[in-house]
C-alpha cells in the first residue's frame, strides 16, 4: 500500500505520484481509471474524489490516480489542493490536460 499522511487539521496529504512527465501522468491516469473497482468507483468528470451516495466514490481522471496509484480510501472527499507540492501540481496537470489548458 502507498504510504501517505493525512493531516486532519490542515487537510493536507503528503505523497508523490510516481510519474514525472506529462505523458507518464496521463498514462498512469488512464491505467488507474481502467483498473478501478466499479463496485466502489464511478467515473464523474465533475468530481475529484468524492464519496457519493450509494457507497460509490465519484472520480474524474485525476481522482482515478488518487484512488489507484495513491490508494486514497474511497470514503474520503479529496481534491488536488489538499496535497502538498509536488503532488498537487502533478494532479492539477492531469486535470489541465483533460480540459485543454496547455499554458
Amino acid at each position: 500500500m502507498t504510504e501517505f499522511n493525512f493531516d486532519q487539521d490542515t487537510r493536507q496529504i503528503e505523497t508523490v505520484p510516481p510519474a514525472h512527465t506529462m505523458a507518464g501522468l496521463l498514462f498512469t491516469a488512464v491505467i488507474d481509471a481502467r483498473s478501478l473497482d466499479r463496485s466502489k468507483y464511478t467515473p464523474s468528470s465533475n468530481d475529484w474524489h468524492c464519496s457519493g451516495k450509494d457507497d460509490f466514490c465519484l472520480v474524474c481522471l485525476t481522482g482515478s490516480v488518487m484512488a489507484g496509484t495513491l490508494e486514497i480510501p474511497s470514503d474520503l472527499d479529496i481534491a488536488p489542493f489538499m496535497f502538498t507540492e509536488p503532488s498537487m501540481d502533478k494532479l492539477q496537470a492531469i486535470n489541465y490536460m483533460c480540459i485543454g489548458e496547455w499554458n
